[in-house]
């Protein structure tokens, strides 16, 4: 069995890198007076595609091998020793040994055999700096679905799949998972590596807007303390003026309850704003692009308003752990807050997606969110087909953003109430003197 390094000697592979394909520069995108000039796919070099997981050694077992498959896909595994590839196991030979068994119907997992007897040699290799045009041509030759990459030295790189590269010579290569925020001006999503959407006024808007409502619930609480304490004489008012004791009492249930309006007063904004509909067009823009569905008004409309990765969940979850733990602090209610937040968490979080984080988008918000995905997808692929700009992945989450909004807000209301609270005092200065 001949292995990567022998072959590529014989075959003189690699082949000599042309500056063209060796550097990814010679491939950016061009803008001329606002245009947007795609670039040449075909002759993009195979860098992002290349998959890089641990390859597999002669000695690996049958189980391992059928795991690799499974995990990393494609209908093969390559097999590697001292660094260079010996073989490829496909899932034929796993299936042949398995029906060769003594009784026909399989192997015992601790009766698996060692792949070494199974391993075959690789169609071909491909040099790592390929173009994604040359690779298909090794991939439409050989009818393989899985090819080793390996560098000048015939040293093991990594692996190609064909069914990447069809997704980027089709333009229909996307991230496997999407995230993103709603805002007051439109939808935000990211990968991470990538973002599309509204910008980062729009997500500090949204911290904001946050902190306004939050400030809006407490000052109409505040107000409405003050108003009951004048008709009724109950020392209301005067509760929220003391700090709290420490320990659950009833006391301080007026400090409780002001938290609990002032979250109220944020989903509440939320239902009634134009963000809960963004929020709609936000998750079924991710749950198409997930899905692999077309980014056009019908296919984003169908989607479901839900989705298992939003933040409400994790709200929801600290919610009701952070509420049972302030009312019943116990070893034991630990115990039981985290058995509801791990049963539960996901069930309450999804209806207050449905009910309350969420309202059936306009077309108009749809339209954000396709908008959005469109430019994510783009700048996705053109990261993977060679351009690379350097990002920041914690920047382009949203959330950095958010909460500057947020803090902008938080310390203007301070501000403001400090200001309020010397004008109270100057008067009455003024009045008793």
């Amino acid at each position: 069995m001949r292995c990567a390094r022998t072959q590529a000697r014989e075959k003189n592979e690699p082949a000599q890198y042309d500056s063209t394909v060796a550097n990814p520069g010679a491939t950016q995108v061009k803008r001329d007076a606002g245009a947007f000039i795609m670039p040449d796919i075909a002759n993009s070099p195979i860098t992002e595609l290349v998959r890089r997981t641990r390859p597999l050694q002669p000695f690996d077992s049958v189980t391992r091998a059928i795991s690799s498959m499974r995990s990393h896909g494609g209908s093969a595994a390559l097999v590697v020793s001292d660094y260079e590839v010996v073989g490829m196991v496909r899932e034929a030979d796993i299936l042949s040994l398995v029906a060769a068994s003594s009784n026909g119907n399989g192997y015992e997992q601790q009766t698996l055999p060692t792949i070494s007897s199974i391993v075959r040699p690789a169609p071909t290799y491909v040099p790592e700096g390929s173009t994604i045009q040359e690779a298909t041509g090794q991939f439409t030759a050989t009818g393989a679905d899985v090819l080793p990459v390996v560098g000048q030295s015939g040293m093991y790189v990594g692996y190609l799949l064909r069914s990447d590269l069809t997704a980027a010579v089709t333009s229909a290569i996307r991230p496997p998972t999407v995230g993103g925020l709603a805002t007051p001006l439109g939808v935000h999503l990211t990968c991470g590596s990538q973002r599309g959407g509204v910008g980062d006024f729009a997500l500090m808007l949204t911290g904001a807007m946050f902190g306004l409502l939050g400030v809006l619930g407490g000052a109409l609480y505040w107000l409405l303390a003050w108003a009951v304490q004048r008709w009724s004489g109950q020392p209301v008012y005067s509760a929220l003026l003391s700090p709290p004791i420490g320990v659950p009492n009833p006391y301080d249930a007026p400090l409780y309850l002001q938290a609990f309006v002032q979250a109220l007063a944020v989903l509440v904004g939320i239902r009634l704003s134009r963000v809960a509909g963004y929020h709609a067009a936000e998750h079924q823009t991710v749950h198409a692009i997930e899905q692999g569905e077309g980014l056009d008004y019908e296919s984003v409309r169908r989607m479901p308003r839900v989705h298992p990765r939003c933040g409400t969940n994790l709200m929801v979850a600290a919610s009701i752990f952070t509420l049972l733990l302030m009312l019943f602090p116990s070893p034991a209610v630990v115990f039981v807050a985290i058995i509801i937040v791990l049963v539960g968490w996901r069930t309450i979080g999804g209806w207050m997606q449905q009910y309350i984080t969420t309202r059936p988008a306009t077309k108009e918000q749809i339209a954000s969110g396709i908008k959005a995905g469109e430019e994510l997808l783009r700048n996705y692929r053109d990261e993977v087909i060679g351009i690379r700009p350097i990002s920041n992945r914690f920047w382009n989450v949203g959330f950095p953003q958010v909460l500057l909004g947020l803090m902008a807000v938080m310390l203007a209301s301070q501000a403001l109430g400090m200001a309020i609270e010397r004008i109270w005092h100057i008067r009455l200065l003024f009045l008793m003197g």
